[in-house]
C-alpha cells in the first residue's frame, strides 16, 4: 500500500524541496541568487495561505547566516547605511512577543562577525531579551557556528546554548581568554553534542576539549586538532564516531597513540606539516574507514612518499577503503619543484594498489614524470572500480632544464587509451600526457573500437599537458570517450612568487580542443535522434 500524508505533510515537503534547492555554495553570486531565490519563494509560501504559512516560516527561518533577520523583525529599532548599523531605540515588551515568534524556529545559526551585520552592537540588544526556559533565546537550536574571537563578544555564545544543541562549530583560530574559559565549561553548556568543531585550540583549549571529550559518550564528529592520548582512546571506543579530523602542528614521537578504532568511523583526515609526519602518527593505528583524506603543508621527495603510501595498507583496511585524497598546500610556490627528486612513477604507488575497492583516488599535487605507458596497465588491474582518478594535473611541473623547461610526461595516446578502456566505470579523469604529433602526415589514428571506448567519462582535466596540433587529439579524445563533454588544463601557475599566466600555446589549444569535443558531440546525438527517426520511419513503413 502507500502512504498517504496529511495535507500539513504534503505542505511541509514541498518547503523542504524549495528550501534544498538553495543548499549551494554561496561563494559565488550566481548560487547567492539561487539561495536568495528559495527563501523568496518560501517567503511567498508563507503569504499565500494559512495552510502553507506554519511550514513555510518554519523552513525559511530554520537557518539563518546570522541574527541580523531577527533584528529587522523588530520595528523602528535600527538603522542601516552601507556597512554601519545603529540601535535607534530601546527595546519595548511587545517586541520580546515578535521575537520569540521567529526565534523558536531557528534550527541552525552561522554566525559570521564580518558577514551581514553580525557585530557587537546587535548582539548586546538581542541578548538584553529574556531567555526562553532552557536558558536560550533560541531554544530550538541544533547548530551553532560562532566565528568571532572577539573577547567583548565572544562571551555573548551562552546565551544561545539550548540543552538540545548538536553541533558546535568555532572556526576563529585566535583564542583569548574568554574563549578558552569557555571550554573549561562545555560540559555544562552543550552536554549532549554530536559534532565538535575547533580551529587550531592553543594548548589550553586544547587539554579542556581533550577533557570533555573523555567525558562524551555521543560525538559523530569531531575536528579539534590533535586531541590528547586518552581522548583519543576514548574515541577509539566510541561506536557513534563516523568522522574523524586531525590537525598535527608539532613533530614527536606519538607513542601514546595507539589501538585500533570501532569500523563504525567512515571518515578520517590528518592535516600536516608534511606526509612523513602523517606516517610517524598513524604508525600504531589500526582503522578501516572508507574515505581517507590527507592534507600536507609541504611537498615532499620520492623516498618519502614512497614511504607514507607503503605505510597506507598497514594502517588502514585495504578491504574498505574508497576514497583517497592527498593535497598539498604550498605545493605552487615550492621554488623546488624542478627537482626530479619530486618525480613519482609506479614504484612510489604501489603501496596504494593494496586498495583494490578504491573509487576515488585525487593526487593532483603530486609530480608524476616517472610514470609511463606500461604503468596504466598497472592502474587498470589494482583499481578496477575507479570512478574518479586524478594524477599530477595541479601544476604546471617544470625542470631545472634551460633548454626544456616544461616537464614531458612520458604517457603517451597509447597509455592514456589502456588506462580509459579498462577502467570502465571512471566518468573523472584527471591525466598529465604527451599529446603531441611530430609527424602529423605519419600519425597513424585509428578509430577506437567498441570495446575501447569508454562512454562513461564526462570529464577530462589535462593538467599541463603538452600538445602541438588540436585537431587530431580532438577526434581521439572524441573516439575513446565520446561522452567527454568537460576538458580543463592549467591555464595559471605561480613564477616567482606570482600568480601569472602560462603564456605558451598550451591553454589555447586546449581550449580549441574543448570547443571541437563539445561540437563532435552534438554531431553525435544529432546523428542519433537522425538514425532513430529514420528508423521509426522504415519501421512505420513495414508495418503498412
Amino acid at each position: 500500500m502507500h502512504k498517504c500524508l496529511y495535507v500539513s505533510e504534503i505542505v511541509r515537503n514541498i518547503c523542504s524541496k524549495v528550501r534544498r534547492l538553495g543548499e549551494v555554495d554561496d561563494s559565488t553570486i550566481a548560487l547567492e541568487a539561487e539561495l536568495f531565490e528559495a527563501r523568496r519563494t518560501l517567503y511567498h509560501f508563507a503569504l499565500t495561505c494559512r495552510s502553507m504559512k506554519e511550514p513555510a516560516l518554519d523552513i525559511l527561518w530554520g537557518d539563518l547566516d546570522s541574527l541580523y533577520p531577527l533584528l529587522c523583525c523588530l520595528p523602528g529599532l535600527h538603522t542601516r547605511t552601507d556597512d554601519n548599523l545603529q540601535i535607534g531605540r530601546a527595546l519595548r515588551a511587545s517586541d520580546l512577543d515578535i521575537f520569540r515568534q521567529y526565534a523558536k524556529r531557528v534550527r541552525y545559526l552561522g554566525y559570521s562577525h564580518n558577514k551581514l551585520y553580525m557585530h557587537k552592537d546587535m548582539v548586546r540588544v538581542l541578548c538584553s531579551f529574556p531567555p526562553s526556559p532552557n536558558g536560550s533565546l533560541l531554544p530550538n537550536l541544533r547548530f551553532l557556528s560562532w566565528e568571532s574571537d572577539d573577547s567583548e563578544v565572544f562571551p555573548f555564545i551562552r546565551y544561545f546554548l539550548p540543552p538540545s544543541l548538536l553541533s558546535l562549530q568555532l572556526p576563529g583560530e585566535l583564542w583569548y581568554a574568554p574563549k578558552v574559559s569557555f571550554t573549561t565549561f562545555l560540559r555544562t553548556y552543550c552536554p549532549n553534542l554530536r559534532q565538535l568543531v575547533c580551529a587550531s585550540p592553543n594548548r589550553a583549549a586544547a587539554v579542556r576539549i581533550s577533557e570533555y571529550i573523555c567525558e562524551s559518550n555521543e560525538l559523530e564528529f569531531v575536528n579539534c586538532g590533535l586531541p590528547s592520548a586518552a581522548a583519543v582512546k576514548r574515541l577509539m571506543k566510541l561506536p557513534s564516531l563516523k568522522q574523524l579530523f586531525i590537525t598535527l602542528t608539532e613533530d614527536g614521537s606519538y607513542e601514546g597513540y595507539k589501538g585500533q578504532f570501532r569500523p563504525q568511523l567512515t571518515s578520517f583526515a590528518i592535516n600536516a606539516g608534511g606526509l612523513n609526519q602523517v606516517e610517524l602518527f598513524i604508525h600504531d593505528l589500526q582503522l578501516s574507514p572508507t574515505h581517507l583524506q590527507f592534507g600536507s603543508l609541504t611537498l615532499v621527495e620520492y623516498q618519502d612518499v614512497e614511504s607514507f603510501f607503503t605505510q597506507l595498507p598497514k594502517s588502514f583496511s585495504p578491504a574498505k577503503l574508497e576514497r583517497l585524497r592527498v593535497t598539498v598546500e604550498d605545493v605552487q610556490r615550492n621554488p623546488e619543484i624542478t627537482s626530479s627528486l619530486y618525480d613519482l612513477g609506479v614504484q612510489a604507488l604501489k603501496g596504494l594498489f593494496q586498495f583494490k575497492n578504491l573509487t576515488e583516488v585525487s593526487l593532483e599535487h603530486f609530480r608524476m614524470s616517472d610514470l609511463d605507458d606500461s604503468a596504466m596497465s598497472t592502474f587498470v588491474a589494482s583499481w578496477p572500480n575507479m570512478e574518479v582518478l586524478k594524477l599530477g594535473t595541479g601544476f604546471d611541473w617544470r625542470t631545472s632544464d634551460i633548454t626544456e623547461p616544461i616537464q614531458r610526461s612520458r604517457i603517451t595516446f597509447k597509455g592514456l587509451t589502456t588506462l580509459v578502456s579498462g577502467c570502465r566505470k571512471l566518468r573523472v579523469l584527471g591525466l598529465v600526457f604527451d599529446a603531441r604529433i611530430v609527424d602529423p602526415d605519419g600519425f597513424d589514428f585509428k578509430f577506437h573500437t567498441r570495446n575501447q571506448m569508454n562512454e562513461n567519462v564526462v570529464e577530462f582535466d589535462v593538467g599541463a599537458s603538452l600538445i602541438s596540433i588540436p585537431v587530431p587529439v580532438a577526434v581521439f579524445i572524441s573516439s575513446l570517450m565520446p561522452k567527454a563533454r568537460k576538458l580543463a588544463c592549467v591555464t595559471h601557475c605561480y613564477r616567482g612568487g606570482i600568480m601569472q599566466k602560462i603564456t605558451d600555446s598550451r591553454p589555447r589549444l586546449w581550449s580549441l580542443v574543448g570547443e571541437m569535443l563539445r561540437s563532435l558531440s552534438v554531431v553525435r546525438k544529432q546523428g542519433r535522434l537522425e538514425g532513430n527517426a529514420r528508423w521509426d520511419v522504415s519501421s512505420d513503413e513495414e508495418c503498412d
